[in-house]
Order: C-alpha cells, then sequence, then structure tokens
C-alpha cells in the first residue's frame, strides 16, 4: 500500500460527503433504491479487501469493516431513540 500522509479527519468527512449524497439520492428514490445503495456498498468494501491487502490480512480487514458497521448501527439506533437490545460481540 501507499504510505501517503493525509489528513485523516478530513479524508473521513470527504467520504462520508460523498457517501451521504449518494444516501439521500437513494432515500428520496424509494426504499428499493436505498436497499440497492446498503448492498452495493457493502460488496463494494467487501470487494476491496482481497484488492489491497495481503492475503493473511483480509480477516483482519474484515473485521474492522464489520466493526465500523456495528459502531455506526449503534449510533445510529442511539441517534433515533430506537427501543430493544442490540447486541455486539467484542472480542479483545
Amino acid at each position: 500500500m501507499n504510505n501517503t500522509v493525509f489528513d485523516e479527519k478530513a479524508k473521513k468527512q470527504e467520504l462520508f460527503d460523498v457517501l451521504m449524497r449518494e444516501f439521500d439520492k437513494s432515500r428520496t428514490e424509494g426504499e428499493d433504491s436505498l436497499q440497492l445503495f446498503f448492498t452495493t456498498t457493502a460488496y463494494f468494501l467487501g470487494s476491496m479487501i482481497p484488492v489491497t491487502v495481503q492475503e493473511q490480512s483480509y480477516m483482519p480487514a474484515l473485521a474492522g469493516v464489520i466493526e465500523d458497521i456495528t459502531n455506526g448501527m449503534e449510533t445510529g439506533i442511539q441517534v433515533v431513540g430506537a427501543r430493544g437490545t442490540f447486541v455486539k460481540i467484542v472480542k479483545h
């Protein structure tokens, strides 16, 4: 991988902005479009792991993606005030 130095906070915001624009478009197009956004984004993330990391790093990279998805889900649940139980298994 390229070890170019970059501003992590700015890069996260840039990526978030791009994804949020596409999310908003999908949301206005309806539930089918929104589901396609979710599945396509997940597929893209999964397909990029083998392209960008060494084979021995596949599972740690996937685990990181899954952890970030569950962290986002947990935050989203708290933001909307949803009731229920969210179980997250964490291995240290």
